[in-house]
């Protein structure tokens, strides 16, 4: 039975060299090793004296650091469970951030909602994984492309199906308007100009390495932009607020 660890860093300061060698590095060294618990820890900083409003800065700047992370970290990994982890750090982040404004209710209600079909992302992507890893028999992409011929369609296509969620496409964008609504101008920027873009790459990227073909694939993607453009301009035109 592995032993779990709990680790978090402080919203209390800007991200350094030595939050990366005391705690970032470690993280990724022990995830094979242990059971681990990462966070950012608030509780802990205001046991000591804060400026209010200084913590609160500092805390969205943490999460949003940990979302970049995440996002490189999917964008440039080449193991598909990395992959996924990735993704759900950049998620995790992103849900707190946009329920960043938690003195209204239309904010706390729109992160709940984003992390309530987040993590039906997260699962429907886990578990593709899952089928994956049982056909290929490992994570790296390398030994995924040398048997994607023969893995079952199921693996891939929740993969796709939970990419698809997180990426807002029709009919799984209903968290997007809420979420850009509420959150913080800064975070709303992100999501719309980095997060939304990452994840459709990796999920064109996964998609093509576990054996779509690219004519499926582009048909696919042909008809779910008209899907999101139709469908935005029509529930637009209909709005009355």
């Amino acid at each position: 039975m592995k032993k779990r660890v709990f680790s978090g860093i402080q919203p209390t300061g800007n991200i350094h060299i030595g939050n990366y060698l005391g705690a970032v590095q470690r993280w990724v060294k022990q995830q094979e090793e242990f059971d681990n618990i990462f966070c950012i820890v608030d509780l802990h900083a205001i046991t000591i004296q804060q400026n209010p409003k200084q913590l609160h800065a500092k805390t969205r700047e943490v999460s949003g650091l940990l979302m970049a992370a995440g996002i490189t970290g999917a964008l440039l990994a080449n193991d598909v469970f990395v992959i996924y982890l990735c993704t759900v750090l950049s998620s995790a982040s992103a849900y707190a951030l946009v329920a960043f404004r938690r003195h209204t209710d239309t904010a706390v209600e729109a992160g709940f909602k984003y992390a309530v079909m987040g993590a039906m992302g997260s699962a429907l992507v886990l578990f593709g994984v899952g089928f994956v890893y049982r056909d290929s028999g490992g994570f790296v992409l390398a030994e995924v492309m040398a048997v994607g011929g023969v893995l079952a369609p199921i693996g891939p296509a929740l993969i796709v199906a939970g990419y698809a969620i997180k990426s807002a496409l029709v009919p799984a964008h209903t968290w997007l308007p809420d979420a850009h609504g509420r959150a913080p101008s800064s975070v709303s920027a992100m999501l719309s100009g980095i997060y939304i873009e990452a994840n459709l790459y990796v999920m064109i990227r996964l998609a093509l390495m576990m054996g779509w073909s690219p004519r499926v694939l582009g048909f696919l993607l042909v008809l779910l932009a008209a899907l999101n453009m139709t469908v935005g301009n029509v529930m637009a035109l209909r709005q009355t607020y």
